[in-house]
């Protein structure tokens, strides 16, 4: 709490009057007179200290500091105040995508040329992103083709829902997109309070080093999704600190450093701390749809697409070390329409299994698997180690999406 309360300069003038009325013979302090009008200019200068001390004295405790006496409070701490940025999808997430309800690009009455630049936007227009990404030209044969994409204003205000990017600039009839899953990670200038919480927090953790402190540490980095320490993993006096961003799997070492940094402050004296993201395990399968009935393109397409969703929807929030249910997975195709009958995982495999090392680990490198998904039905489930993910990825050398689907009437 303050030590002092701010003063008016009515409540300073009326406490004057009262001492000077019984410690002296003045008595006229009537409004309009000269001793009255000394006292008001005296209060009001008065009040006016009042309020600076008792302001200086609020900035002083990073529990009352607001603006830039609260970014000093956060530099102690090696905090920076977070400003607004333009939210984003990238290729590797597989969100963003164009598509064509019936047939391939081929049929469309011209190919689409999607370049970084191209326009898409809600149906309203009023949330505009641009395609900042592609993988590489589109195939004739293909019906889908993801892209990494940006919002062309920063904040909050320009996130968007799930099936919300509908429009695009192409002018292309036939030509669809769409955004699968919401796009959420636009922010505002981080306020006041959201910064206080993250002094606090390192405050905290430096109050004890030990692996508590090290997650606490490392999840209050703006982008962290999960966290999983190994003490151990790599020898004596180290341990791995892996990392799982809330957006996309691949890359991030930006968010690799911002960790690094947050956990130095916290670890043990001699310690070794090594992040990283876990070993990637990249999964690309062939699914053929057997259907009980005869259904037309159209419907197929549209099956298509919902099976596409609903294996995104299956790898997206695997954390670090869990194992892959191919027996939930052929569920949750199985429900996604009644006409599906069966399903044939064929051909696919467990290609690439992408390594990424931060410095202290080692070069980057990449190993195989043997292909994993055969039969009718394929496996039921496939262990990962305690520091791998599984995410979607194409094969190696191959411009193939990691999920294709054929459609088998």
């Amino acid at each position: 709490m303050p030590v002092y309360k701010n003063r008016t300069i009515t409540s300073i003038s009326n406490d004057l009057i009262k001492r000077i009325g019984g410690t002296s013979p003045l008595r006229h302090f009537a409004q309009g007179s000269k001793i009255r009008a000394l006292l008001e200019a005296f209060s009001a200068q008065l009040s006016q200290q009042y309020n600076i001390v008792n302001n200086n004295i609020k900035q002083s405790r990073p529990s009352e500091a607001s603006k830039r006496s609260l970014d000093k409070w956060a530099d102690l701490y090696n905090i920076t105040r977070l400003r607004r940025t333009r939210a984003f999808a990238s290729y590797g997430d597989l969100n963003v995508r164009f598509f064509v309800n019936q047939g391939t690009f081929g049929s469309l009455s011209s190919m689409p040329a999607i370049t970084p630049g191209t326009v898409i936007s809600t149906s309203d227009g009023k949330m505009k992103y641009v395609v900042t990404t592609i993988p590489g030209s589109i195939r004739s044969g293909a019906s889908n083709y993801y892209v990494g994409v940006r919002a062309v204003q920063a904040g909050a205000s320009f996130n968007v829902g799930s099936r919300a990017l509908t429009s695009h600039s192409l002018g292309i009839v036939g030509l669809k997109v769409i955004n699968d899953f919401p796009i959420s990670n636009g922010r505002d200038d981080e306020t006041d309070n959201q910064l206080r919480f993250r002094v606090f927090n390192a405050v905290r953790s430096l109050e004890s080093a030990n692996e508590t402190a090290m997650f606490v540490a490392a999840r209050s980095v703006p982008g962290v999704g999960a966290v999983k320490i190994l003490p151990g993993l790599f020898g004596s006096g180290t341990t791995a600190l892996l990392i799982r961003p809330t957006i996309g799997v691949f890359g991030q070492q930006s968010l690799i450093a911002s960790v690094r940094t947050a956990i130095n402050r916290t670890a043990p004296s001699g310690a070794r701390i090594i992040v990283a993201l876990p070993d990637i395990v990249g999964i690309s399968m062939e699914i053929v749809v057997n259907y009980n009935k005869v259904i037309s393109d159209k419907k197929k397409m549209k099956i298509g697409n919902s099976i596409l969703t609903a294996v995104n929807r299956f790898f997206s929030p695997l954390g670090i070390g869990n194992s892959v249910n191919f027996g939930r997975l052929r569920d949750l195709i199985l429900n996604v329409d009644p006409s599906i009958k069966s399903l044939g995982f064929t051909t696919g495999s467990i290609g690439r299994i992408w390594v990424h090392y931060s410095e202290g680990f080692g070069n980057t490198t990449s190993r195989q698997r043997e292909e994993f998904l055969q039969g009718n039905n394929g496996p039921g489930t496939f262990s990962l180690n305690n520091f791998e993910i599984a995410a979607l990825e194409r094969n190696e050398g191959s411009s193939i999406a990691p999920v294709t689907i054929i459609h088998n009437t």
